[in-house]
């Protein structure tokens, strides 16, 4: 048999419950139930003499035990259990094996259970008890069990010592390893097992077993051990009809026995959830030597735990296949709640009124009583069988910490002016507590308030008084505070009243960041200073850099009044530089990216493309500041000057676009020319370029030359006309 991961998490979560657990409802009210925590180290003497194997399955069984142990196991507080083998094991096919104790610490371990091999037999000494018994007096944990697994009588004291029956007196020896610190249970596997008396009032346990009896004894073993709470046979029938008494927070059912099978749980309103489910089965890893061929394996030993759900008080049916009545374990959790009812004795109320379900008492004399309740059905389940004896404790806590011890159905005084909380725990099954104290929440839900009046206005405005809302953190030390300022009903709060305001912040930022923060009231100003990046002793603690969100929560409580709670928010920025730089870091890039935009506004370009289009075709002029061509590749030179730009830079690709030209420099041979509409030039007397009004031809004439500006100039009687196109070889 195998039992892993799985199998083991359905006990821990279930049944070896060392943490808190939420019981019941999802409100304040719902008790909350701890299981007592125990540490555990469990030694386990391992009979692997010959007769564990001659032509029989006691070692079978023996490891079926084992494995069942250690699966049982919480593994919480370094809980440890210890094989102690009385001959060598080592995996199957080594020549030599170790005496050593095998330790399983965690359920990884618990596989090594099922491969140990033994390498050789001998007869059945008596040492290995004695050094598990000796190495569990040096254990520190809660409780320490010496388990001892064997099918016969101890014949020799140690591996090397004489073979005599009797040598030993099992009886007389286990019954003094047995304390109150250390408990002993014996198992004796088959009918030649020497038979011990138990003394359980000295912690001496014992139990033969038979073929038919070892499933069920192991549970009984691990019940008493790991204290469990199993389901008595009597709600569990023969036709597989299951009668809760009671609602669970969870049912597990344990079924043994070859092909065993547990196919559901269903109720009145259908079928219950499967939470967990594990099949296990037989070790078929035996010994070597001359036992190896005749050890028997009991393939009986298989079975499967499912843990179901959580479920009702009624009647269900388990769905069994390939198990006995007598090979099914039921184990529960009990759904229960506390609840605490207060009774007017002059009003003569048996019925009485429950706490957490009522509104503020009025003040005066009252009688308290307390139970366990079925957390689904409010029922008083206190007597019942299924919680074991139960038992309580109760007091009452005053607000100034004193308490007082009360007792079901006594009487107490609830003050004008006072709240009580009632402190209530409730043991049951042994290791379960549930408790009116076990949260913030529990203690209001169950604590007793006098009817007051309705709550004072509260108002509250936050400020931040650092400049800017910026906090600088290499400036931490002159950070100013933000500044709650708070208005009750309509006046200003004394001294006195803001020491007792509560003040909660909550921050919001990318990250889930949080500050330290810490509250000081503003004498004479009805307002608080909140100062970011302190501990309550003013310690500076450096909260993360980001933008935030603050919510200023406040609460006040006035004597028999409703608390007055209000909040008001804010923002605020946490850097590393001043406020100063980090503007600069943003707006640097984005003067540059304007000036860029201004200089593609402002900046004058000569166009991208300018031709000369005469009867030859179009001839690409090369416009330059310096001796631009303004003829044609087929006349060069012939009329030349400077070019100054006139177009801004985004229009250079258009046909729009121009420039101008001064510096006009015809060619000696050239008698006239024109540019352009009525800018004709004409070359007088003294060879001077003059216009039609006589107006000289001077360096600092301007001509703007555009699109279709046409150009024509006559030399040796001839005429040569041509057409400027911009960005485009037509017009």
């Amino acid at each position: 048999m195998m039992i892993g991961k799985k199998i083991l998490a359905i006990f821990l979560t279930f049944i070896f419950m060392v943490g808190t657990i939420s019981i019941g409802t999802d409100t304040a009210s719902a008790g909350v139930v701890k299981k007592i925590d125990r540490s555990y180290d469990i030694a386990v003497v391992f009979d692997n003499s010959g007769s564990m194997y001659n032509n029989t399955d006691a070692w079978c069984k023996a490891k079926y035990a084992m494995e069942v142990f250690a699966a049982m196991m919480p593994y919480k507080k370094n809980d440890s259990l210890r094989i102690y083998p009385m001959w060598e094991v080592g995996n199957k096919g080594d020549k030599e094996g170790t005496f050593k104790p095998m330790e399983i610490s965690s359920v990884d371990d618990i596989q090594k259970i099922h491969d140990m091999y033994t390498i050789h037999n001998g007869q059945t000494p008596f040492a290995p008890a004695r050094e598990a018994y000796e190495d569990l007096g040096k254990s520190k944990a809660d409780e320490k069990w010496l388990i001892v697994l064997t099918d016969g009588a101890f014949n020799m004291d140690g591996r090397d010592g004489e073979v005599k029956d009797g040598i030993v007196d099992v009886q007389k020896v286990l019954s003094e390893y047995a304390s109150d610190d250390i408990k002993v249970q014996y198992l004796g596997l088959g009918e030649e097992a020497t038979s011990i008396t138990p003394n359980e009032g000295n912690n001496l346990f014992a139990t033969k077993a038979s073929n038919s009896s070892i499933s069920k004894d192991l549970i009984n073993i691990c019940n008493r051990i790991f204290h469990r709470a199993q389901l008595p046979e009597k709600y569990f029938a023969d036709n597989g009809k299951l009668d809760l008494e009671m609602s669970m927070n969870n049912v597990i059912v344990f079924a043994q026995g070859k092909g065993a099978k547990v196919k559901g749980l269903e109720g009145t309103k259908g079928e219950v959830d499967v939470i967990e489910s594990h099949k296990c089965q037989f070790s078929d890893v035996s010994t070597g030597g001359k036992y190896e061929d005749v050890a028997v394996v009991d393939k009986s030993l298989y079975g499967q735990i499912v843990r179901f759900g959580s479920c009702k008080k009624g009647k269900y049916k388990l769905d069994l296949k390939n198990v006995k009545h007598k090979n099914v374990q039921i184990f529960y959790e009990p759904d229960v709640n506390i609840k605490v009812t207060l009774k007017d004795p002059s009003k003569n109320d048996d019925k009485g009124k429950e706490l957490t379900n009522a509104d503020a008492f009025k003040a005066g004399k009252y009688n308290i009583d307390y139970n366990l309740i079925d957390n689904k059905t409010g029922k008083d389940v206190s007597n019942s069988k299924l919680l074991g004896k139960v038992t309580y404790k109760g007091a009452l806590v005053y607000s100034d910490g004193h308490e007082k011890e009360l007792k079901q159905g006594d009487p107490f005084v609830l003050e004008p002016d006072g709240e009580v909380f009632v402190k209530v725990s409730a043991r049951y099954l042994d290791d379960y507590v549930i408790s009116t104290d076990a949260s913030d929440a529990m203690r209001d839900a169950y604590t007793i308030k006098v009817n007051t009046k309705k709550a004072k206005k509260l108002k509250v405005k936050a400020d931040v008084l650092e400049g800017g809302n910026w906090y600088y953190t290499k400036k931490h030390d002159d950070w100013k505070p933000i500044r709650a300022n708070l208005e009750l009903g309509g006046n200003k709060m004394t001294d006195d009243q803001l020491d007792n305001v509560k003040i909660d912040c909550v921050f919001d930022s990318k990250g889930n960041k949080d500050v330290a923060y810490r509250v000081e009231p503003v004498s004479g100003e009805s307002a608080v200073d909140i100062y970011l990046g302190q501990d309550e002793n003013g310690n500076y603690i450096e909260p993360e850099k980001g933008k935030y969100k603050a919510t200023i929560n406040a609460a006040y409580t006035e004597k028999l009044h409703d608390p007055s709670k209000n909040s008001d928010k804010t923002k605020f920025q946490i850097s590393g530089i001043p406020k100063i730089l980090w503007y600069l870091e943003r707006i640097i890039p984005l003067l540059i990216l304007l000036l860029l935009l201004l200089w593609l506004l402002l900046h004058k370009a000569f166009p991208k493309k300018v031709y000369f289009n005469d009867k030859r075709g179009a001839s690409k002029i090369k416009v330059k500041s310096k001796a631009v061509n303004l003829s044609s590749n087929a006349y060069p030179s012939e009329i030349t000057c400077d070019a100054e730009k006139v177009t801004r830079f985004v229009g250079k690709g258009k046909k729009s676009a121009k420039f101008a030209i001064k510096n006009i420099n015809p060619d000696p041979a050239v008698q006239s020319f024109s540019i352009g509409v009525g800018k004709e030039f004409v070359r007088d007397g003294t060879g001077q370029f003059v216009d039609t009004f006589g107006t000289p031809l001077s360096n600092k004439t301007k001509l703007t030359i555009r699109n279709g500006t046409e150009i024509t100039w006559r030399k040796a009687g001839k005429k040569r006309t041509g057409t400027i196109t911009i960005n485009s070889k037509k017009k």
